[in-house]
């Protein structure tokens, strides 16, 4: 899933531990009439679940921090 917000991008994956605050991210996507592209930096994570069982994903903010690329 991805949210685009005022403040950045939020979006939920499957679980990653690579995925960590600070880290630079690539986000690529179109969603109806909206496009977002470019770099973002990580500033939040929280995991859900293990990898034993489900749910089983990474959800990350990332707040105004794109790097490049265009709405």
């Amino acid at each position: 899933g991805y949210n685009e917000t005022e403040a950045g991008v939020s979006f939920t994956s499957v679980l990653n531990a690579e995925l960590q605050v600070g880290a630079t991210v690539n986000i690529e996507s179109i969603y109806a009439d909206a496009k977002t592209q470019g770099l973002f930096v990580i500033k939040e994570v929280k995991f859900e679940g293990d990898t034993h069982g489900t749910p089983w994903y990474t959800k990350c903010l990332c707040l105004g921090e794109k790097q490049n690329g265009s709405q």
